[in-house]
């Protein structure tokens, strides 16, 4: 998906020579017929290519992963969610970005 978000309509072997990690192209193809099945990406036919395109935004999608973690690992808890992504931004040293969420949470907590 973040092949088809960065770079748009890509075929199969598009997909295969960006990716860091090489996958065969029948695995590719299988991933993102998945995909079309499960509405994500949309299909369209150039010439004898088959170019995909993404159907969901990456915020939707990231919010989605975020309500799975929350809700299958975490028995709800957003306070613990919270807290990991924290600990592990400081571990990574993303400092900037916590100060800017201290900011959102403080904005958030005076408006009740």
């Amino acid at each position: 998906m973040n092949v088809l978000w960065e770079y748009g309509p890509q075929r199969v072997s598009d997909v295969q020579s960006r990716l860091a990690t090489p996958l065969a192209h029948t695995t590719i193809g299988a991933l993102l017929n998945t995909l079309e099945v499960k509405g994500c990406v949309r299909r369209t036919v150039d010439g004898k290519a088959h170019l995909f395109t993404a159907r969901v935004s990456h915020a939707v999608v990231a919010r989605a992963s975020i309500r799975y973690v929350k809700y299958r690992l975490l028995a709800g808890c957003a306070a613990t969610l919270f807290e990991l992504v924290v600990e592990e931004s400081t571990r990574d040293g993303h400092h900037q970005a916590l100060r800017r969420v201290r900011r959102m949470v403080d904005r958030r907590v005076v408006r009740g």
